[in-house]
């Protein structure tokens, strides 16, 4: 008798989460595979986000790399987008689902053999008074970049804050400049780009204040 095809869950379809199923797949012919992503987009190119922004990029299309139905048919993968994983019951071996494009969506079980849990990371937004305003944006998924892209059309904004001076903060900073902005990058660390050392840093800071943009080291925002 044969062994029933494993069931394979993968929570998260951006890059980890994507790249795992293809190795899945590549591991076992017979798996059953499943991605829930919660946003509306699956393996995307999310570091080509700021050169969007900034028109290096042009069409926004080159920023999708993959679709659900790309991926059912090159790797017989079903992933289903709007699906936010709510919950693991270990015991039972399920996965707690639902809608997330629709609010008080009811829960519904994803069985699993095995799971990997792929969601990413989110951007810290500091809890200051007006974070929560309609000209204060995070950058990390394409409905994020929309957003942004959308205010500068609508709204033509002079200026830009950069809150972080990592490498995703400086690429949003050089996009703004390269679209016209007056821009100010400010890092709580004493160098931007803190995982690299101190000169490499200042060289950095040099490189943009030489481009026009303000940087604040060593502050909060």
């Amino acid at each position: 008798m044969e062994d029933k095809a494993k069931r394979i869950v993968i929570v998260g379809g951006v890059a980890a989460g994507a790249t795992a199923a293809a190795r899945a797949r590549r591991l076992d012919e017979r798996a059953e595979i499943t991605v829930v992503e919660k946003g509306p987009y699956v393996s995307f190119a999310n570091c080509g986000l700021p050169y969007h922004i900034s028109g290096a990029i042009e069409k926004r299309s080159k920023l999708l790399l993959q679709t659900p139905e790309g991926f059912l048919s090159r790797y017989r993968v079903n992933v289903r987008l709007r699906t936010e994983a709510t919950g693991i019951d270990r015991a039972r071996r399920v996965v707690l689902v639902r809608d997330s494009s629709v609010p008080d969506a009811p829960t519904e079980e994803i069985e699993y053999d095995a799971l990997l849990l792929a969601q990413g990371g989110t951007p810290v937004v500091p809890n200051l008074p007006g974070a929560d305003s309609d000209h204060v944006f995070t950058l990390w998924t394409i409905p994020d970049m929309d957003r942004i892209q959308k205010f500068i059309k609508e709204r033509s904004p002079r200026s830009a804050v950069v809150v972080g001076g990592g490498f995703i903060g400086l690429e949003v900073a050089e996009a703004f400049v390269e679209r016209g902005l007056s821009v100010s990058v400010v890092e709580l660390t004493d160098h931007l780009m803190p995982p690299m050392d101190y000169s490499y840093g200042v060289r950095i800071a040099e490189r943009f204040r030489a481009a026009g943009a303000a940087v604040v080291t060593g502050r909060s925002a």
